[in-house]
């Protein structure tokens, strides 16, 4: 072997070497440890909320191991025929929370979470107070409007508005349940809501509907606080009207003592009579009034008694 030979050799193994040091290089961070990896499923089409994840939907892809959650996907069969509890666009990486449970079904029944139900409410007055801006997804508090059966109530004015329900969440608006891109629903297309609540609280919705009106108001996503508002009448709009001024009574009747008499009485008495030098007898009948016998109260226009005369002589 010559020189020449054993040059080129050496310069095709030092090249082979610098090869593998360059790779090695680029793989690794200067100056850092080697980044861990691991590997994620991720869709790679849009899925509506209630769409089954198929295989042709999703792919699996390494990202360093720091930027997992621990509820993420990180094989295509734990995916595959569950239904998106959301909207997933494209390239969102796929985790529990995301997905409804495995056999949970299609469509609205695989949105409701275990324990809960889906209530819908008719809501008159949505297209005109909120203009079509709720969507799925957003979070409302329920108010009842009642009115008084019996007549005009002095304390509220006959109607009642309460907060029946807070912080519950839409899960569609009539037959959407996908937030369109314009973030808002035609008004004319809202005739109903669909709402994600307790068992208890289906029950308060359905008798709520059925004794007065309910209405929806619309919370920030990030307000999940409770409160405990005061139930507004009529009387707190001043619209009551006042109460007609409650008759007086009659002025008392002064009254005086009037005396009550026995009526009078006759005696007849016999008497001698002398006429000249002839005698005689007589009867003659006197009338005779004792003094007073009980005192009573009487109307003084009634009183035509003299106070405190004694008996006619």
């Amino acid at each position: 072997m010559n020189v020449r030979t054993m040059m080129v050799g050496f310069l095709a193994v030092v090249s082979g070497i610098s090869a593998m040091v360059l790779v090695q290089a680029l793989r690794k961070p200067a100056g850092g440890p080697v980044i861990e990896r691991s590997p994620v499923v991720f869709v790679v089409a849009e899925v509506r909320p209630g769409e089954s994840i198929d295989e042709a939907m999703v792919e699996v892809r390494e990202i360093p191991k720091e930027e997992v959650p621990e509820d993420a996907i990180r094989k295509p069969a734990d995916a595959i025929g569950r239904a998106a509890l959301s909207q997933l666009d494209k390239g969102d990486m796929l985790r529990e929370k995301k997905l409804a449970e495995k056999g949970a079904g299609r469509g609205m029944a695989a949105l409701i979470k275990p324990g809960m139900r889906a209530f819908t409410i008719q809501t008159p007055s949505f297209s005109s107070s909120l203009a079509g801006f709720l969507l799925p997804g957003n979070r409302v508090d329920v108010l009842l409007t009642t009115n008084s059966s019996g007549g005009t109530d002095d304390a509220t004015g006959g109607a009642t508005t309460t907060t029946l329900l807070q912080n519950v969440e839409i899960l569609a608006v009539h037959t959407t349940v996908n937030t369109p891109t314009a973030n808002k629903i035609d008004p004319d297309q809202a005739r109903s809501v669909t709402l994600l609540v307790r068992p208890e609280d289906a029950s308060l919705l359905d008798l709520g509907q059925n004794k007065g009106t309910l209405h929806l108001s619309l919370r920030n996503l990030k307000d999940a606080g409770a409160i405990k508002p005061k139930p507004a009448t009529l009387a707190d709009l001043n619209l009551v009207p006042p109460k007609p001024p409650a008759a007086e009574p009659p002025p008392s009747t002064p009254s005086v003592v009037r005396d009550l008499v026995m009526a009078p009485t006759e005696q007849t008495l016999a008497i001698r009579t002398l006429r000249g030098t002839v005698a005689g007898s007589d009867t003659v009948t006197v009338a005779s009034r004792p003094g007073p016998l009980i005192r009573t109260a009487a109307p003084a226009r009634l009183t035509a008694a003299r106070r405190g005369s004694g008996p006619p002589p």
